[in-house]
């Protein structure tokens, strides 16, 4: 604690804590602080594997991995693995209620884990996975071998919180302040990531302004100056370009080496469209090196001239991509580990089972889950939930990238969506005092999907693209949407809490392992789901890293567009559904933690006072 009692007094009041007995400020500051690292870990394998696999690997539509396409075997993984994963969770709860140790049941997961979870994560983002069937095999081990090691830390983190405290205000208000941290933690690496591979990769980005016949037209930008660009045009169209002068090879380089080109080509043609020079120049460190490609090889067309240009700047963009995100990966593991130690250290549980009674088996425990009718409702909300924020996940870095060929305006969608989740997260407590946990939740959904549906009707389908003035639209839209995001991540871990108090009521057994195995399993699956639709859309509209411009055509940016919103507004939608049958209010909450403390009593069981169970190392 802090030595300032001013600053002692306003932790106490945030955490609801009282000094001196129970659950401390400097314990749920240290489960934020956990948290908060953890999701630098989630978020890095949740929103960017994916990607990874498609545009620095370069499983796309080119490639075929067994019977079907490298983007729907990335689509199939992701779906296949996370859903896999997620139906692991009941399993590691029930480990974690038979857990015996001198730290209790949940906590040393923190320490066991952080250093596993940590290697396999970069082992995921190894840059020299090889585009055949067989480095996807090896990539596709990793990540189900990840999702097993993320399970063992993730389910007893939830866990966590519940037998810390069973004060269902201080546990709602230290789960608030958790979340907060893991929506910071997640938005960091959600808005970086992008900034830091599009600016890496910029070196080799180009764009095609036109390409007619006889007249060709090239563009290749320099990024640091817009207006810097090279056009090459047919023979009769370069001369007077050049006033008349020579066009041969020697002026074409000089004026792209004016130009200040990083990369670049010329190509001379002749009067039938063959190229008759091709000369390709890099710069590096100041000097352009140019290398002369022998005439007959590209007697071809301009198209594939062009298409020739798009593969090379590709393959120079995914050799950066993977080695950026190999380096990200590093630094944000490094930093994220010792977070779980810290986590590990400064809680303490109070809550659970004692060393000498008989631990639950598997079987046990998931009769115990149909027990529980509001974890229940709360488990089936949160799956048809999991396309609410579908955009958010991969599939937003896509119609980024390649719709608005703008990968950093990932970080602003994403940034758009936190002054409406920051400003419900802040209210959570107070809506629901007055509200509750239910309308909160409902109220903030409808919210949401209605914020979606104007979304929507911002594209103009004729166009592919947004309406005139539908960028302030969409942002507010945006902003909107972020409003059920911050309740719901904070919500549902304390609704959960509340449940793991209604099993106790009604069978005598606690369960925080398996119920909060529960929140796990609904956020894989969401994630899942997600990664699936955006992986879905990507390969429906006919992306490719290796032609985005040439394929990017109306009706494929209305498929993005429909995919990534509608699927949203349907999700917003068919969650709250099961949320008007769940009826564990705070005030029943309250007597049943009451009525459970008179049985321990009137069987002369000390009841929980918030005092630890099991001896601290």
């Amino acid at each position: 604690m802090s030595k300032n009692p001013k600053v002692d007094a306003f932790l106490h009041k945030l955490f609801g804590t009282t000094p001196g007995e129970g659950m401390q400020p400097k314990e749920a500051i240290a489960y934020s602080v956990a948290g908060f690292g953890q999701n630098f870990i989630c978020t890095i394998i949740g929103s960017y594997l994916t990607v990874f696999m498609t545009d620095a690997l370069g499983f796309d539509l080119n490639t075929r991995i067994g019977v079907m396409s490298g983007v729907m075997a990335v689509a199939w993984l992701m779906l296949g693995t996370r859903i896999f994963d997620a139906f692991n969770d009941p399993i590691m709860g029930s480990i974690v209620d038979r857990t015996r140790t001198k730290w209790g049941k949940c906590r040393p997961y923190l320490k066991w884990m952080a250093i596993p979870i940590g290697v396999v994560t970069i082992l995921c983002f190894l840059p020299w996975y090889p585009k055949t069937g067989g480095g996807f095999a090896a990539l596709s081990v990793i990540y189900v071998i990840w999702s097993v090691v993320y399970t063992v830390a993730d389910v007893p983190y939830w866990g966590l919180s519940s037998a810390m405290t069973n004060n269902t205000d201080s546990r709602g208000k230290m789960l608030t302040v958790a979340r907060l941290a893991c929506t910071l933690g997640a938005g960091i690496v959600t808005v970086f990531v992008p900034i830091i591979t599009s600016a890496v990769t910029a070196e080799y980005k180009y764009n095609e302004l036109a390409v007619q016949t006889p007249v060709i037209v090239y563009q290749i930008n320099d990024v640091n100056d817009s207006s810097k660009n090279v056009y090459v045009f047919d023979t009769e169209m370069q001369k007077a370009y050049f006033n008349g002068g020579d066009i041969k090879e020697g002026n074409l380089t000089e004026a792209a080496k004016a130009a200040g080109f990083k990369y670049g080509r010329t190509v001379i043609y002749d009067e039938k469209d063959s190229p008759k020079y091709l000369n390709i120049k890099f710069k590096k460190n100041g000097d352009i090196k140019s290398v002369e490609v022998k005439e007959e090889y590209y007697k071809q067309n301009f198209r594939s001239a062009s298409g020739l240009l798009r593969t090379e700047c590709a393959d120079a963009n995914q050799k950066t991509l993977r080695y950026t995100y190999f380096i990200v990966t590093i630094v944000l593991v490094v930093l994220a580990m010792p977070m779980f130690f810290y986590g590990f250290k400064n809680t303490k549980e109070r809550f659970g089972a004692s060393e000498d009674d008989n631990p639950p088996t598997l079987g046990h425990n998931l009769g115990l889950l149909f027990k529980n009718k509001p974890l229940l409702l709360l488990v089936l909300s949160g799956i048809l939930g999991g396309a609410r924020m579908v955009y958010t996940y991969t599939g937003g870095l896509y119609f980024c990238k390649y719709a608005l060929q703008n990968e950093s305006a990932y970080s602003l969608l994403t940034m758009l969506v936190v002054p409406g989740g920051l400003v419900a997260s802040v209210l959570c407590p107070w809506l629901t005092n007055k509200f509750g946990k239910k309308w909160t939740f409902i109220g903030s959904h409808i919210i949401g999907a209605v914020a979606m549906i104007i979304l929507f009707f911002m594209w103009d389908f004729s166009a592919g693209a947004l309406r005139a003035g539908g960028i302030y639209v969409a942002a507010i839209c945006l902003i909107l949407i972020g409003i059920p995001q911050g309740i719901s991540n904070i919500m549902t871990y304390a609704m959960i809490g509340d449940t793991v108090d209604y099993l106790e009521w009604k069978t005598g057994e606690r369960g925080e392992g398996i119920c909060f195995a529960m929140q796990t399993l609904m956020n894989k699956i969401g994630m899942a789901i997600g990664a699936f639709i955006g992986v879905l859309a990507y390969g429906m509209s006919n992306i490719s890293p290796t032609d985005p411009v040439g394929n990017m055509d109306v009706a494929g940016l209305n498929k993005l567009w429909m995919m990534l919103v509608l699927s949203g507004v349907v999700s917003f939608i068919a969650c709250i559904i099961p949320i008007f049958f769940y009826n564990l209010t705070e005030k029943r909450q309250r007597e049943m933690v009451k009525e459970i403390a008179e049985r321990k009593a009137a069987a002369g069981i000390e009841a929980d006072l918030d005092i630890p169970v099991t001896p601290e190392a």
